[in-house]
Formats: structure tokens, sequence, C-alpha cells
């Protein structure tokens, strides 16, 4: 089991997740990462598109060849991945979409968009569509001597 803060939770994972740095904490972890059988469907869910079932407490997220994922109660991640899909992709999917409705589930503003942070200034927060150049913009920024907040997920 690993162990990891960000957010503000206390993570407590079977997948290793190296993109966050390790970090012993104690008590309870607030949220549980885990390996697990993922039904194909929820049982009725409210809203539904192509890859994704969403009912209140639950988020359902099929990614075709590489895992499906259920987020509960915003405090476990279940993932079953497909096939010898590499642990990379599993990572992508759980660290962007899977993370960011957990936090959802929390009752947390999630926002897609880049956050910069320039000493005095406070913090910038670059939204829009994907491949709009949110995180293309973040990284001229940085080059500026500007800090990366975060890419992909605003808090």
């Amino acid at each position: 089991m690993f162990h990891y803060t960000t957010y503000g939770l206390n993570i407590a994972s079977e997948l290793p997740l190296p993109e966050i740095p390790l970090k012993t904490f104690s008590g309870s972890p607030d949220v549980h990462i885990f390996f697990g059988p993922i039904p194909t469907a929820l049982e009725a869910p409210r809203i539904q598109g192509v890859l994704y079932q969403a009912s209140p407490g639950q988020f359902l997220l099929h990614v075709p060849g590489i895992a499906r994922y259920l987020v509960s109660n915003g405090d476990s991640i279940c993932i079953q991945p497909l096939s010898d899909s590499p642990e990379s992709d599993v990572r992508l999917f759980m660290l962007h979409s899977v993370l960011g409705a957990l936090l959802h589930q929390r009752g947390l503003l999630v926002l897609h968009g880049s956050a910069i942070h320039r000493p005095g200034s406070g913090a910038v927060l670059f939204l829009g569509n994907t491949a709009s150049g949110k995180s293309t913009l973040a990284a001229a920024f940085v080059r500026c001597g500007f800090s990366l907040i975060d890419d992909e997920i605003c808090v």
C-alpha cells in the first residue's frame, strides 16, 4: 500500500502514483484506491455519456482498452485494468477524470484548467475546452518565472 497526500486528502493506494510524492500520515486515510471487479453499468444512472455514467454518490468511467473506474461516496476509487494496459495509462485517467470526480463528490469545485502563481500577485487560472492551449500558456508563463500551481484539475 502506498500513502500520499494531495488536495488536502490522505490517500492509501494499491496503485503506485509516482506523480504524487509519497507521504506518511497518521490516522485513517480519507481515500482508498484499490483494484477489483467493476460492473459494466450502474443500476440507475442519473446521467450518462459515451464513456461514463453517474448517479448520486457514484461515477463509473469506462476507457476502452485501458480500465474501468468506479468512484464511490467521495472516499473510494476501484480500478479494473483491462487487458494488458500500461500502468501509466491507467494512472493518467485515474489522476485526471477519476480524481476530479472524487473531489466533486466531496463537494469541492473542480475546474478543468491550468493555474500559475506569481509572488505578490496571486494566482491566475486558465480555463477552456480540451486542446485550447491552457497547458501551453501556463508553460510559457513558467518559462518567464511564474510557478505552476496545477494543470488539468484545479480545485
